[in-house]
Protein backbone atom coordinates (compact mmCIF):
# COMPACT_ATOMS: atom_id res chain seq x y z
CA UNK A 1 0.00 0.00 0.00
CA UNK A 2 1.71 3.21 -1.11
CA UNK A 3 -0.41 5.31 1.30
CA UNK A 4 -3.08 5.00 4.00
CA UNK A 5 -5.80 5.76 1.44
CA UNK A 6 -4.46 3.85 -1.57
CA UNK A 7 -3.83 0.13 -1.70
CA UNK A 8 -3.66 -2.66 -4.28
CA UNK A 9 -3.91 -6.47 -4.13
CA UNK A 10 -4.07 -9.37 -6.55
CA UNK A 11 -5.07 -13.01 -6.78
CA UNK A 12 -7.49 -15.08 -8.80
CA UNK A 13 -11.07 -16.30 -8.89
CA UNK A 14 -12.83 -19.25 -10.51
CA UNK A 15 -15.01 -18.44 -13.51
CA UNK A 16 -17.99 -20.79 -13.56
CA UNK A 17 -17.54 -22.86 -15.67
CA UNK A 18 -13.94 -22.44 -16.73
CA UNK A 19 -10.49 -21.68 -15.50
CA UNK A 20 -9.11 -19.23 -12.97
CA UNK A 21 -9.06 -15.55 -13.90
CA UNK A 22 -6.48 -13.11 -12.57
CA UNK A 23 -7.96 -10.49 -10.24
CA UNK A 24 -6.75 -6.99 -9.35
CA UNK A 25 -8.15 -5.08 -6.36
CA UNK A 26 -7.88 -1.34 -5.71
CA UNK A 27 -8.67 0.58 -2.52
CA UNK A 28 -9.76 4.14 -3.21
CA UNK A 29 -11.92 6.42 -1.08
CA UNK A 30 -12.30 3.68 1.54
CA UNK A 31 -13.85 1.21 -0.93
CA UNK A 32 -12.31 -1.85 -2.56
CA UNK A 33 -13.08 -2.56 -6.22
CA UNK A 34 -12.10 -5.62 -8.25
CA UNK A 35 -11.41 -6.11 -11.96
CA UNK A 36 -10.31 -9.07 -14.04
CA UNK A 37 -6.62 -8.77 -14.87
CA UNK A 38 -5.95 -7.95 -18.53
CA UNK A 39 -3.85 -10.47 -20.45
CA UNK A 40 -1.44 -10.19 -23.38
CA UNK A 41 -2.75 -10.72 -26.92
CA UNK A 42 -1.34 -14.27 -27.14
CA UNK A 43 -3.45 -15.56 -24.20
CA UNK A 44 -6.01 -18.31 -24.86
CA UNK A 45 -9.67 -17.18 -24.93
CA UNK A 46 -10.24 -18.93 -21.58
CA UNK A 47 -6.77 -19.00 -19.98
CA UNK A 48 -5.91 -20.12 -16.51
CA UNK A 49 -4.41 -16.94 -14.98
CA UNK A 50 -3.30 -15.78 -11.55
CA UNK A 51 -1.72 -12.68 -10.01
CA UNK A 52 0.92 -13.84 -7.49
CA UNK A 53 2.67 -10.68 -6.36
CA UNK A 54 2.55 -6.90 -6.47
CA UNK A 55 4.75 -3.91 -5.63
CA UNK A 56 3.52 -0.30 -5.64
CA UNK A 57 6.09 2.45 -5.01
CA UNK A 58 3.39 5.09 -5.59
CA UNK A 59 -0.39 5.39 -5.91
CA UNK A 60 -0.01 5.90 -9.66
CA UNK A 61 2.59 3.20 -10.42
CA UNK A 62 2.35 -0.52 -9.58
CA UNK A 63 3.72 -3.72 -11.01
CA UNK A 64 2.02 -7.08 -10.56
CA UNK A 65 3.30 -10.52 -11.64
CA UNK A 66 1.83 -13.96 -12.20
CA UNK A 67 1.20 -16.37 -15.04
CA UNK A 68 -1.31 -17.35 -17.72
CA UNK A 69 -1.77 -20.15 -20.26
CA UNK A 70 -1.70 -20.03 -24.03
CA UNK A 71 -1.80 -23.16 -26.23
CA UNK A 72 -1.08 -25.30 -23.13
CA UNK A 73 2.10 -23.36 -22.35
CA UNK A 74 2.48 -21.26 -19.22
CA UNK A 75 3.78 -17.71 -19.64
CA UNK A 76 4.92 -15.16 -17.11
CA UNK A 77 2.53 -12.24 -16.70
CA UNK A 78 3.63 -8.65 -16.09
CA UNK A 79 0.97 -6.05 -15.26
CA UNK A 80 1.49 -2.29 -14.93
CA UNK A 81 -0.80 0.22 -13.19
CA UNK A 82 -0.37 3.73 -14.58
CA UNK A 83 -2.74 5.63 -12.29
CA UNK A 84 -6.02 4.56 -13.88
CA UNK A 85 -5.39 1.55 -16.14
CA UNK A 86 -3.80 -1.89 -15.86
CA UNK A 87 -1.90 -3.08 -18.95
CA UNK A 88 -0.42 -6.54 -19.54
CA UNK A 89 2.62 -7.91 -21.33
CA UNK A 90 4.13 -11.36 -21.61
CA UNK A 91 7.34 -11.69 -19.61
CA UNK A 92 10.58 -12.21 -21.53
CA UNK A 93 12.08 -15.69 -21.22
CA UNK A 94 15.64 -16.93 -21.37
CA UNK A 95 16.70 -18.54 -24.65
CA UNK A 96 15.42 -22.11 -24.83
CA UNK A 97 13.00 -21.78 -21.90
CA UNK A 98 9.43 -23.00 -22.33
CA UNK A 99 7.41 -22.34 -19.21
CA UNK A 100 7.65 -19.34 -16.91
CA UNK A 101 6.04 -18.62 -13.54
CA UNK A 102 6.52 -15.31 -11.73
CA UNK A 103 5.92 -15.48 -7.98
CA UNK A 104 7.03 -12.14 -6.53
CA UNK A 105 8.09 -8.62 -7.47
CA UNK A 106 9.74 -5.72 -5.66
CA UNK A 107 9.97 -2.18 -7.04
CA UNK A 108 12.13 0.16 -4.97
CA UNK A 109 11.26 2.99 -7.41
CA UNK A 110 9.18 3.65 -10.51
CA UNK A 111 12.30 3.13 -12.64
CA UNK A 112 13.51 -0.19 -11.19
CA UNK A 113 11.81 -3.53 -10.42
CA UNK A 114 12.86 -7.13 -9.88
CA UNK A 115 10.52 -10.06 -10.57
CA UNK A 116 11.34 -13.66 -9.60
CA UNK A 117 10.05 -17.18 -10.09
CA UNK A 118 10.99 -20.29 -12.07
CA UNK A 119 11.23 -21.53 -15.64
CA UNK A 120 11.64 -24.81 -17.49
CA UNK A 121 14.78 -24.76 -19.62
CA UNK A 122 15.34 -26.56 -22.94
CA UNK A 123 15.92 -29.83 -21.02
CA UNK A 124 12.67 -29.42 -19.01
CA UNK A 125 14.57 -28.81 -15.77
CA UNK A 126 13.19 -26.22 -13.37
CA UNK A 127 15.56 -23.27 -13.07
CA UNK A 128 15.30 -20.01 -11.10
CA UNK A 129 14.40 -16.85 -13.00
CA UNK A 130 14.86 -13.16 -12.28
CA UNK A 131 13.71 -10.28 -14.47
CA UNK A 132 14.63 -6.64 -14.06
CA UNK A 133 12.77 -3.50 -15.15
CA UNK A 134 15.17 -0.75 -16.14
CA UNK A 135 15.22 1.85 -18.91
CA UNK A 136 11.50 1.16 -19.56
CA UNK A 137 11.96 -2.52 -20.46
CA UNK A 138 12.07 -5.95 -18.84
CA UNK A 139 15.13 -8.17 -19.30
CA UNK A 140 16.30 -11.56 -18.05
CA UNK A 141 19.02 -11.66 -15.37
CA UNK A 142 21.35 -14.67 -15.42
CA UNK A 143 21.17 -16.59 -12.14
CA UNK A 144 23.87 -19.03 -11.06
CA UNK A 145 23.08 -21.93 -8.75
CA UNK A 146 25.47 -23.10 -6.03
CA UNK A 147 28.08 -25.65 -7.22
CA UNK A 148 26.34 -28.53 -5.38
CA UNK A 149 23.06 -28.16 -7.35
CA UNK A 150 21.58 -31.34 -8.81
CA UNK A 151 21.34 -31.88 -12.57
CA UNK A 152 17.59 -31.24 -12.20
CA UNK A 153 17.74 -28.67 -9.38
CA UNK A 154 13.98 -27.95 -9.23
CA UNK A 155 15.06 -24.41 -8.39
CA UNK A 156 12.79 -21.46 -7.75
CA UNK A 157 13.18 -17.96 -6.37
CA UNK A 158 10.01 -17.45 -4.36
CA UNK A 159 10.55 -14.03 -2.85
CA UNK A 160 12.37 -10.76 -3.42
CA UNK A 161 12.60 -7.56 -1.38
CA UNK A 162 14.37 -4.40 -2.54
CA UNK A 163 14.40 -1.60 0.06
CA UNK A 164 16.59 0.50 -2.27
CA UNK A 165 17.47 0.56 -5.98
CA UNK A 166 20.91 -1.01 -5.37
CA UNK A 167 19.96 -3.28 -2.48
CA UNK A 168 17.88 -6.44 -2.90
CA UNK A 169 17.48 -9.77 -1.17
CA UNK A 170 15.99 -12.78 -2.95
CA UNK A 171 15.23 -16.19 -1.47
CA UNK A 172 14.39 -19.55 -2.94
CA UNK A 173 15.25 -23.21 -2.96
CA UNK A 174 16.98 -25.90 -5.01
CA UNK A 175 17.75 -29.60 -4.82
CA UNK A 176 21.41 -30.42 -4.28
CA UNK A 177 23.34 -33.30 -5.82
CA UNK A 178 23.21 -35.33 -2.61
Amino acid sequence: CPSATSCFAGGDYRQNPGNNKGMLLTLSGGTWSAVTAPLPANADPNPDAIVNGMSCPSATWCTAVGQYDSANVQYGLLLRWSGNTWTAIAAPVAAGSKVLTLDAVSCPSVTRCFAVGSQLDAFATQQPVMLTWSKKQWSVVNISLPPDAATDPQAVIGGVYCPAVRRCIAAGSYVDSA
